[in-house]
């Protein structure tokens, strides 16, 4: 499914916070055309260059292209929703296994509980890492990046 666009999303100004280097964008001359070319999700180029040299030059520089552009949208990342890991398989253990983890809400002494992830146990058929189970992982619990701690999944 397309993501929605509309002119809130269009970049013209060289020193818009949402451009970055190598990020993927739609580009066009023109504020519709661009629009128009995210809806439809047509092709995207990454970012290389921002010209800031005068206001009769287009700004932006994509790989594979030859000119330059006045328009962008940068390409929206899908939405993704985290469901707990699923600790019983073999596989998944090994990739969390040595990962640190941060207790989202502070503890009662205002320090963050942080945590390497080592061992885990199976009591009764479930599987936990040192006393925290899998819903408890996702709901309190993120990695040192505040990623979830579950897997992401597509929506």
């Amino acid at each position: 499914m397309a993501e929605k666009y509309d002119y809130r999303d269009v970049i013209i100004d060289p020193d818009d916070p949402r451009l970055e280097i190598g990020a993927e964008y739609y580009f066009a001359d023109v504020p519709g055309e661009v629009i128009s070319k995210a809806l439809k999700d047509d092709y995207t180029r990454k970012l290389i260059n921002i010209s800031k040299k005068n206001c009769n030059t287009l700004p932006f520089m994509l790989e594979y292209n030859d000119w330059a552009w006045a328009c962008l949208i940068r390409k929206k990342e899908p939405e993704k929703k985290y469901v707990p890991f699923d600790l019983s398989k073999p596989e998944v253990r090994e990739s969390l296994r040595g990962k640190w983890i941060r207790r989202k809400a502070l503890a009662e002494d205002g320090v963050y509980e942080e945590r390497m992830i080592t061992d885990f146990t199976c009591v009764n058929g479930i599987w936990s890492t040192r006393n925290l189970e899998k819903d408890e992982l996702l709901r309190d619990w993120t990695f040192l990046d505040d990623t979830p701690c579950g897997e992401a999944v597509p929506v």
